[in-house]
């Protein structure tokens, strides 16, 4: 499922996975998300590069999840979306 969402935090946790927490801009969410590691690290890396991007410049994503009404959903891809 893809959602247009905000990024609140994003970062490493303690285990090494990216965790991005996600607030769906029409309040249908707010949650935590972990990347995928089956994407590998690489990707897991842009994951967390383009959360750190919308954080600075206070823009939206577009974000590929898994499930998200579960906990610790999978997240799949984040895209940064222009403001219009």
């Amino acid at each position: 499922m893809w959602a247009t969402c905000r990024v609140i935090k994003a970062g490493p946790t303690e285990t090494g996975e990216i965790a991005v927490t996600l607030a769906e801009v029409t309040n249908a969410f707010l949650k935590i998300f972990i990347a995928d590691n089956k994407m590998g690290k690489e990707q897991e890396s842009r994951i967390l590069a383009t959360a750190l991007t919308a954080i600075s410049t206070k823009c939206k994503v577009e974000a590929g999840i898994q499930d998200p009404l579960q906990d610790y959903g999978k997240l799949t891809a984040l895209y940064l979306v222009a403001d219009s």
